[in-house]
């Protein structure tokens, strides 16, 4: 069985050089529910860059819209879960018709040029979009790979 959420890529959308990648894949992550809300995230967060220097307040405006549209962010801490658990999570969030966004670290991601530099350890986000039970792949959007969904692959320790 698979599951996917279609979550536009928003080519008419902004820049990295005008939203950063944390930001833009989880404006992207809004855009599922109501295709305007990925703009209205991102003129937010124009705003703050601009004219709000105080992300204690930002975070608080970006709450205050998302509830307006009626969307919330679920933060969960998932250190101390297993890789299995973890991906229970996520899965089940797809199912349920409900993007996760991912925040990790550049220096994790195998594909980009600082992996393993303990030196750079900037943030990178990252939307899981779907999932496939049938061989086990998940569909993300990262910005990172050409602007469109790839698959990942599960792999398995030894």
């Amino acid at each position: 069985m698979k599951r996917t959420l279609d979550i536009d890529l928003y080519r008419d959308g902004f820049e990295a050089r005008t939203i950063n990648c944390l930001h833009n894949p989880l404006a992207a992550a809004t855009g599922y529910f109501d295709r305007s809300y990925y703009f209205y995230y991102c003129y937010l967060y124009c705003l703050k860059n601009y004219y709000i220097s105080n992300t204690d307040i930002f975070a608080r405006a970006v709450q205050e819209n998302l509830d307006l549209m009626g969307l919330k962010i679920n933060v969960s801490d998932w250190r101390g879960k297993t890789a299995d658990e973890a991906l229970e999570i996520i899965k089940s969030e797809i199912f349920n018709g409900r993007p996760v966004f991912i925040c990790c670290k550049y220096n994790s991601l195998f594909f980009h040029t600082h992996y393993k530099n303990k030196n750079f350890t900037s943030e990178h986000g990252i939307v899981i979009s779907g999932f496939n039970e049938d061989n086990g792949t998940f569909i993300h959007m990262n910005t990172l790979i050409y602007q469109r969904c790839t698959t990942i692959r599960r792999l398995k320790r030894a």
